[in-house]
Parts: C-alpha cells; structure tokens; sequence
C-alpha cells in the first residue's frame, strides 16, 4: 500500500501537469514584460537627470576657469601686459625725440631754402632776367635752382617723417590706454582678448621701433621738384619762356 502512493507520487513529481507549466510560464513572461516597461519609464528620466548634472557641472566647470584663475596665470598676464606697457612708453618716447630731431633740421633746411631764395629774387631784380630761359644760362641761377631741388625735396621727406613718427605715437598712446585699463581690469578679462592686445602692442613696435633710432631718409624717397617748378615758386610773377 505505501509502495503504490510512493510510486504514484513519484509519478506525480516526475510529469508535472502540462497545464500548471504553461500557465507558469505565462505568468513569467508578462511578469518579464511588465519588468521591462517600468525600467523603459524611468530610464528617460534618469537619462534626462544625467544631462541636467552634466550641464551643471560644465557650466560650473567654465566659472572656475573664467573667475577662478590661478594667481600664477594672473601674475604672468599681468607681466606680460605691464611689460608691452614699458616697452610702448619707450617707443613713445623715441619718437617723441625723432620728431623733435625731424622738426629742428627741417626748421633748418627750411631756413636756409628761404635764403637762396631771397638771394635769387635779388639777383633777379639786379640782372632783370625776363624769361626762364634767361635763368638757365647764368650759372649762379642754375647752381641755386639745383641746391634748392635738394632741399626741397628733403624738407618733404622730413614732413612726411614727422607724421609718421605722430601716427605711431597716436597709435602708441590709444594702445597704453587700452593695456593700463586691462591691467586693471586683468581679472574679469580672458585670455583672448589679453593676446589680441598684446600681439597688436607687438606689431606696433616693430612697425615703428626701428625707424625711432634714427631718422633715415633713402635716396629713392625723394621727390625732387624740376628747376621751372622752383623758379615758379620763388618768383611766380616773372615766370615766362
């Protein structure tokens, strides 16, 4: 009797109900669906969460940069700005001193233009030269036209020098201006804006520095004026043939 309910239960436990099986499975499969949508649900809002801390922590990250410079990258700015500040008042004051040099010898050179005019105006009154031609053939009016073609022509170059060597100082005051007002204003600026200005410092510089030692005048910048030109200037009146 024992032997037949074992083996029966036995039986039992062997060969489950086919029935039972499937509705188990059922049960673990929508249990298994259901599972998934609630993960799908709430990981929109943990992907939505991410990128809200992401944002934050890059927005964060870009004031720290900006507004928390170390003090060994102010200091270096600051240096590098308080440096092009010398140099530049250095150029200034060489040009300064070129454009007194210019002006004094063109004071000169003006000056001693004024005589040989004067000279050839008097001479002109004494011979009573009548026409251009006239002028030519005495070699004292011919010697006086060609020293005067010389200085006239310098006396341009030296003009034009002078407002060179001004340009540059405009230029040089309106860039100290802007590097003083950085320095000042170091922390609250950013690096672009800091190299611009020193790069544009640097190029002035060269620009104007090597004409600020000496006043240098070639050959080929000079624009003589002919001898009727002259003659005309100095005595327009008595200009004919």
């Amino acid at each position: 009797m024992i032997d037949q309910e074992g083996i029966q239960m036995s039986k039992l436990i062997q060969k489950p109900d086919g029935k039972k099986l499937r509705r188990d499975n059922s049960r673990r499969r929508s249990a298994a669906i259901n599972g998934c949508s609630r993960p799908a649900h709430f990981q929109r809002a943990r992907y939505h969460a991410r990128n809200f801390w992401l944002l934050l922590l890059g927005f964060i990250f870009t004031w720290a940069v900006v507004l928390g410079r170390s003090p060994l990258m102010a200091n270096s700015k600051i240096d590098l700005l308080q440096q092009k500040i010398a140099d530049l008042q250095l150029l200034d004051n060489e040009l300064e001193h070129q454009i007194s040099l210019a002006s004094e010898l063109k004071s000169k050179l003006v000056e001693r233009s004024r005589t040989i005019e004067q000279e050839l105006l008097d001479l002109n009154r004494l011979l009573k030269l009548r026409s251009f031609q006239e002028v030519l053939q005495k070699p004292r009016f011919s010697y006086d036209l060609k020293l005067l073609k010389i200085l006239y022509a310098y006396i341009d170059a030296l003009e034009k020098k002078i407002d060179f060597y001004q340009v540059g100082r405009d230029k040089v005051a309106f860039l100290l201006q802007l590097a003083e007002d950085d320095v000042r204003m170091l922390a609250t600026l950013n690096d672009l804006r800091i190299d611009a200005l020193t790069t544009q410092i640097s190029l002035i510089i060269n620009k104007y520095l090597s004409e600020a030692h000496a006043i240098v005048i070639a050959p080929d910048d000079l624009q003589p004026y002919s001898a009727r030109a002259i003659w005309e200037k100095i005595n327009p009146k008595r200009v004919t043939g």
